[in-house]
């Protein structure tokens, strides 16, 4: 199986989905409804998870590429 980004697209549904069943479905929190959700849609069982892992703004240019591999390999140093 290959890996495939989150997209923030992907985490903005999520949230609307949640939004909605937490009005309909009062047993659970909010934060318990992103969960169960992305664990349904995106096989994570943390929201907060899937956040730290989502892809935020795809590079366009050849060098975004570059700044961004920069810019993560300082941050691991």
């Amino acid at each position: 199986m290959s890996f495939q980004p989150i997209t923030e697209r992907q985490l903005s549904a999520v949230k609307r989905r949640a939004k909605q069943m937490s009005r309909d479905d009062k047993s659970r929190t909010y934060m318990q409804h992103l969960d169960v959700i992305c664990q349904e849609q995106l096989g994570i069982s943390r929201f907060q998870d899937a956040s730290k892992k989502a892809v935020r703004g795809e590079p366009t240019t050849p060098l975004s590429f570059y700044l961004q591999a920069c810019q993560e390999a300082y941050f691991e140093i």
